[in-house]
Parts: C-alpha cells; sequence; structure tokens
C-alpha cells in the first residue's frame, strides 16, 4: 500500500517574503483595527473623601501643566498599582477597553493633550493622551507570522490533494 502523510507534503512548502506581502496586499482587509489610542493617567482614589481626591486631582493637573513630568508624578501619586510604575501608562486600547468617563475623555482628545480630573467609579484621573493609531489594516509585520502558516497550510493541502488525485489516476489507470 500507499501512504500519504499531509505532515510529510507541508515539510516541503517554502513561502517568499515576496509571497507573503503580496498575499497580505491582496488580505489586509482581513486584519482590521478598531482605533486606538495611547494614553497615560494619574488615579487618585475617592479613600471616601471625594472632595479631598479632586483637590489633589487639581493638584496633579496645575503641576503637569506647569511643566512637571507626567510620568514621575504617575509614579509618585496614582493608586494605579497595574500602570503607576510604568508613568501611567495605559498602552494602545479601543474605546470598548476604557471605562466611560475615562474613555470619553481619551477619545475626545488631541494627541499631547492632557485633561482632568475626570471623575470615574472610584476616583479621579488625570489623563495625557500620547499617541492615536487610526483604525485600519493591521501591519504587516504584526499578522506577517499568522500570514505564513495560513499559505503553508494553504499550499500544503493543495499540493496533498494534487499528489492524491496524482496517485488515484494512476491506480486507475494501473491493468494490475
Amino acid at each position: 500500500y500507499v501512504e500519504i502523510l499531509r505532515d510529510s507534503v507541508a515539510a516541503d512548502v517554502s513561502v517568499t517574503e515576496e509571497q507573503l506581502v503580496e498575499y497580505y496586499d491582496i488580505n489586509k482587509d482581513r486584519y482590521q483595527q478598531d482605533e486606538q489610542r495611547q494614553a497615560r493617567h494619574i488615579l487618585i482614589l475617592f479613600d471616601g473623601d471625594e472632595a479631598g481626591s479632586e483637590a489633589v486631582a487639581n493638584e496633579m493637573i496645575t503641576r503637569v501643566r506647569s511643566g512637571e513630568s507626567f510620568e514621575s508624578l504617575a509614579a509618585q501619586y496614582s493608586k494605579d498599582g497595574a500602570t503607576a510604575a510604568n508613568g501611567g501608562d495605559l498602552g494602545a486600547l479601543t474605546r470598548a477597553q476604557l471605562p466611560e468617563a475615562l474613555g470619553d475623555a481619551v477619545f475626545s482628545m488631541d494627541e499631547g493633550e492632557t485633561q482632568g480630573p475626570v471623575k470615574g467609579d472610584f476616583g479621579f484621573h488625570i489623563v495625557r493622551l500620547d499617541t492615536i493609531l487610526e483604525s485600519g489594516p493591521l501591519p504587516y509585520e504584526q499578522v506577517r507570522i499568522s500570514l505564513l502558516t495560513e499559505m503553508q497550510v494553504e499550499e500544503a493541502e493543495g499540493l496533498f490533494l494534487a499528489l492524491e488525485r496524482k496517485l488515484s489516476d494512476a491506480l486507475f489507470d494501473a491493468a494490475d
């Protein structure tokens, strides 16, 4: 008997960088991203004293606007344990990933703009928008590995079916 293994056929598949780029250009509408915004924040928790928290938040916005480093103030005063050590960096987020008031503020700002205090569920935020990442296709570099895998699977499947067909035809044509 004859055995054809898909994995063995797939091992012979190679895809060039040129083929990947062409495949990306044809299929980039499949790799869309929503607009994202990269922002930083300083979170001042209510801690049972909303008026006092708002006063501290107002002091923070004044200090930022007078030229103090946002990152230093975030590291020193922000009560967001996940972002304070990174200068308040929230990372690149879509509108759906941000709470209502904070999201409204971030998605209404221009790059480099600072706003606050923005009242949230747990406290006041001082927010600075660093970067706007427009919606559209993901960059080639981000999807390259996915494209490569997809192309290799498609190519291997095509080779496997062709080999299977060739073997089937040879068996059918055999006299014995």
